[in-house]
């Protein structure tokens, strides 16, 4: 197998990993990609610096949702809807047959498919992430007098950019803390783990401004980015559909500022279209693995350069370090920044990668003194 194939196929035996008892069906798909040369090829063609398993996957899954396969069963369509529940109420468990028709449907919409993996990014904008931004944004609020100003990286359609507009819910064994603006369209529920509850404010922080940035920004009042977005939702993950159609009309009524630009080079362009004098949040949340070495030191530098010209404090608050603690968590830590020294790092908490839970840290448990980068 040629170098590029193995690596392809690396990258989905690792996403493998991470879909066990969380998507049945894309963990067999996994599976079946890594030793399956058509699949891998079609993957191998995907965006520079982009994740090939999660392209293609959310490329099979748009050309689903754009195709008529609910029309006929029986056509190469109909036979792989059958396995998503996305597409089909009463989806089959995968089985021995999948492989087969998943190269039956890749065959038949290669161009497609090749077309949407090297064009289209992964970007998605899991709003139930803002389960654990919400209590992030909350934390800093605590710590200064003035409404902050937030400036998302990488913010794809920008719908965490909304994270006050949404209302919360936080389930635990036998008591819900409800939280955020209570009439929003929907609802982002949670469920918390341990014995602490984090920082919930009723009324949201007030917010002085927001911006996004992202190399490629989604509208998400298109329907063809819509449907990209929705495709990269797992195809079991009704809840988070459900949240990203509520986030989507959010949207609608209140459109996110998402400028085109890179995280580096344009970052203080993008924070100058925020207050000068508000409390400045540089807030991100599963972004940096697309990053290589260099280019996530050059981004830590570009904030400590960013937080030395400003006036008011600038905080980091970041979701993307793994915790060892826990199986597929992220931590969400928080660092004061002031010019090229990082005071204060926390480890917050950890939550899921889609937000299906929330693990907050007692406030003792949190302080790591860290300099520079390292904090985050």
């Amino acid at each position: 197998m040629p170098a590029a194939l193995d690596r392809v196929a690396a990258e989905f035996e690792d996403l493998e990993g991470w879909a066990a008892d969380s998507s049945p069906l894309y963990e067999r798909l996994c599976r079946l990609a890594t030793g399956d040369d058509l699949l891998l090829d079609v993957a191998a063609d995907h965006t520079p610096g982009q994740p090939a398993p999660q392209l293609l996957l959310a490329a099979i899954q748009a050309e689903l949702f754009a195709s008529d396969a609910t029309d006929d069963p029986s056509t190469v369509d109909g036979v792989l809807a059958a396995y998503y529940p996305s597409v089909v109420d009463d989806a089959r468990d995968p089985d021995h047959a999948l492989a087969s028709t998943v190269r039956a449907f890749v065959r038949e919409h290669e161009p497609a498919l090749r077309e949407r993996v090297s064009t289209r990014r992964v970007q998605t904008n899991a709003v139930r992430r803002c389960s654990a931004l919400y209590p992030g944004y909350a934390t800093v609020a605590e710590r200064v007098d003035d409404p902050l100003a937030v400036l998302e990286v990488g913010s794809s359609a920008g719908l965490n950019l909304n994270w006050d507009r949404y209302r919360y819910a936080y389930r635990t064994t036998d008591a819900e803390h409800v939280a955020g603006s209570t009439d929003a369209p929907v609802t982002i529920e949670t469920r918390l783990r341990g014995e602490v509850v984090p920082p919930l404010p009723d009324d949201p922080p007030a917010v002085a401004g927001r911006v996004g940035v992202d190399v490629n920004p989604l509208d998400p009042t298109s329907a063809a980015d819509a449907r990209w977005l929705r495709a990269l939702v797992w195809p079991e993950h009704d809840d988070r559909r459900r949240v990203l159609d509520g986030a989507l009309a959010v949207a609608r009524e209140h459109p996110p500022d998402v400028r085109t630009g890179d995280a580096v080079t344009d970052l203080h362009a993008v924070a100058d279209q925020l207050p000068a004098d508000a409390p400045l949040v540089v807030a991100h949340s599963l972004v940096l693995y697309q990053f290589d070495d260099d280019a996530r030191e050059a981004f830590h530098d570009a904030v400590a350069v960013l937080a030395s010209e400003r006036d008011a404090p600038t905080f980091h608050l970041a979701g993307e370090r793994p915790d060892p603690d826990r199986d597929h968590g992220i931590q969400l830590r928080l660092a004061r920044v002031d010019g090229d020294t990082t005071t204060g790092g926390e480890h917050l908490g950890t939550f899921e990668q889609h937000g299906a839970w929330v693990a907050w840290r007692d406030a003792g448990d949190g302080t790591e003194a860290a300099v520079g980068s390292e904090t985050i």
